[in-house]
């Protein structure tokens, strides 16, 4: 059971960072990249957008901005890596720059918790109300309906 738990998670992980080059290939291969949809704003001076662009190291080699883009999604203590210009799990909001990720995630953690929560139990509460009334039915066209929906 371990063994195939072991794979289910080494699975997971291999497809989360298929799935971010994915990502990182589709934003560097959008026309002007992806400097122009955050700095592209007319009223910016062009010391303002040097700036970012060497905050988000847009000048860089793609293979390094794509290293860096992985070391931002992997969760490892920061202090292994004491030179590397990283951020915190998620790397830098572009919505919000500068704001970290982790902290955006970190703020919204306690109403996703809750709702989440209270789906479960609306979930569990209708379905076992649902399957009994179901198993008491079977054959009836009421159990074809639940059994459908």
């Amino acid at each position: 059971m371990l063994k195939f738990i072991g794979k289910r998670v080494l699975q997971m992980i291999g497809l989360f960072y298929a799935f971010i080059l994915i990502l990182f290939t589709i934003m560097s291969m959008q026309p002007g990249g992806i400097q122009n949809q955050f700095i592209g704003n007319p009223n910016v001076t062009p010391e303002a957008k040097q700036i970012l662009i060497d905050q988000l190291g847009l000048e860089e080699p793609l293979p390094v901005q794509l290293g860096k883009t992985f070391l931002n999604y992997t969760p490892f203590p920061r202090s292994w890596f004491p030179n590397a210009d990283i951020a915190p799990f998620g790397g830098v909001s572009w919505s919000q720059f500068p704001r970290p990720v982790g902290d955006i995630l970190l703020e919204a953690l306690p109403r996703t918790a809750f709702l989440f929560l209270i789906a479960v139990v609306v979930a569990y509460v209708l379905g076992f109300k649902t399957g009994k009334i179901v198993a008491w039915k079977r054959g009836s066209f009421l159990e074809k309906g639940v059994m459908a929906g």
